[in-house]
């Protein structure tokens, strides 16, 4: 034994120093899954606008373990009443700015984006659920309808 580690030991002490680098790759690759932590912040605001129910969220992303891309977020909501589930998809990108007039806010369409173990990301995510906007589009419509009727009658003094 001594006369093989003497000859072969430093050869196989450089063989694992070399596949060393390449293991550790192949384990943060395809064993250790990458996880996103979310620290939500604020309030959740809940509303229904012109996109059907809506759900605003903000705080920060956190990459553990890998790097990930970010294609989409979606929401899954479970009425505890009834279990019915509601799937919101996001929306826009709201960025807020507080200027000394009051509370401006720009939009943007969502983009897929990158998130790195490194640097956390701030998210401001309007959500919204269009199945149930969908379903509720001619129920709305003909209230629209309705109330501009009203408006009408109202201008012409009836």
């Amino acid at each position: 034994m001594k006369e093989f580690l003497s000859e072969y030991g430093t050869l196989i002490i450089a063989t694992i120093a070399l596949i060393q680098p390449w293991i550790i790759f192949l384990y943060k690759k395809f064993w250790k899954k990458g996880k996103i932590d979310v620290f939500p912040t604020g309030t959740i605001e809940v509303g229904y606008s012109i996109f059907g129910p809506t759900i605003g969220l903000n705080g920060t992303l956190r990459c553990l373990n890998q790097d990930m891309f970010i294609s989409s977020i979606n929401l899954q909501i479970v009425k505890q009443k009834d279990n019915s589930i509601h799937l919101f998809d996001w929306g826009v990108f709201r960025t807020q700015k507080l200027t000394h007039k009051g509370e401006s806010a720009e939009l943007e369409l969502p983009y897929g984006f990158m998130l790195n173990t490194l640097s956390p990301k701030r998210y401001n995510i309007v959500f919204f659920d269009m199945q149930t906007k969908n379903e509720m589009y001619n129920i709305i419509q003909g209230i629209e309808i309705e109330w501009g009727n009203i408006l009408l009658s109202a201008e012409k003094g009836y």
